[in-house]
């Protein structure tokens, strides 16, 4: 009877990484808060994952929880080693397995703002290549939309406030407004394409730039490709 009312199945979860490389704790929270200033209320409601793997000694998990918390973040839990377990266990997290980390986000310590090294991870990987998904219609406010394991092809505007992510390219036949990660898994040859770029984010294989109305590119409002060269996204004007 029980399998009639509801079923309980995995599921691939996207959420932001705080990638913890320093055990000074006050050089952490001045760093994590002047970089959420930043990004203002972008990531307000988001899910995210302290990945203290990197470290040997521990935290106060709570106070950086705090502070999390105040910019809007809700934390699933706190992905660590076998030495800071205990701590972590004790103060009441829960301890969270996510897929190995790509090289990229070993680099950049102290990014900048308009290029992060970025913390939107995967908490499980597929190799299995699939066909393009393809979203034939317009996204709103609110609408996430991920192509596990291929391209995305949207035919619409992607709005403010909408988000689409892909392993593979992003193709946007229409307005991207919204945020457009590709390459989600670490390809950094993933490209983005839209026929008119205002976005408040793109990112490519762990680097993203946001959008916040300084130092605007030239390439804003145009038909544009987006791709990722020595670390840095570049953005290129396509002429039809």
């Amino acid at each position: 009877m029980s399998k009639h009312i509801l079923e309980i199945k995995s599921s691939h979860l996207f959420t932001l990484r705080l990638i913890l490389k320093t055990t000074d704790f006050s050089a952490i929270v001045k760093t994590l808060q002047d970089r959420l200033q930043e990004t203002g209320s972008l990531f307000d409601g988001e899910s995210i994952v302290i990945d203290a793997y990197g470290i040997v000694q521990p935290l106060p998990w709570r106070k950086l929880a705090d502070v999390l918390e105040q910019h809007h973040l809700k934390i699933l839990g706190i992905y660590t080693n076998e030495r800071l377990s205990p701590s972590v266990i004790e103060q009441g997290f829960n301890t969270i397995e996510l897929g190995a980390p790509s090289e990229k986000e070993s680099i950049v310590e102290v990014p900048k703002a308009s290029e992060v090294q970025a913390t939107s991870t995967p908490i499980t990987t597929s190799t299995t290549a699939n066909p393009s998904l393809i979203v034939d219609r317009q996204l709103r406010s609110g609408e996430r939309i991920y192509a596990q394991g291929s391209d995305l092809i949207v035919i619409g505007n992607v709005g403010h406030g909408a988000e689409i992510i892909a392993d593979g390219n992003i193709h946007v036949y229409g307005h991207l407004f919204g945020r457009a990660i590709a390459g989600a898994k670490g390809d950094d040859t993933a490209r983005i394409f839209t026929t008119y770029l205002d976005p408040q984010l793109v990112a490519i294989a762990g680097i993203y730039r946001l959008f916040d109305g300084e130092n605007p590119i030239a390439e804003l409002k145009k038909p544009v490709m987006v791709s990722l060269h020595q670390e840095s996204l570049t953005f290129q004007a396509i002429k039809f």
